[in-house]
């Protein structure tokens, strides 16, 4: 009978703490999903527009640079343009 007391106690106790881990999984998980859910949609709309601004930002750098360059081509076409036509 102690053996089985024991035992029977020593079971219980275990299957107690399961039932609460199992209770903390389910609650961290159903937690979790909602913060996801929350998290999710922002970071989509927020890379969203970076892309976009990223993609200003490039077009703008590269304008410039074409300006820099397309200036001194422009000089150097109207230097041997004129040379060419004369």
């Amino acid at each position: 009978m102690k053996s089985r007391l024991s035992k029977s106690s020593s079971s219980s106790s275990p299957s107690h703490h399961y039932v609460q881990s199992t209770m903390n999984r389910i609650q961290r998980i159903r937690n979790k999903p909602k913060k996801l859910r929350k998290y999710l949609p922002p970071p989509q709309q927020k890379f969203r527009p970076p892309t976009p601004i990223k993609i200003k930002t490039r077009e703008y750098e590269i304008p410039k640079n074409l300006n820099k360059s397309g200036s001194m081509l422009t000089d150097t076409i109207e230097k041997s343009n004129p040379s060419g036509k004369a």
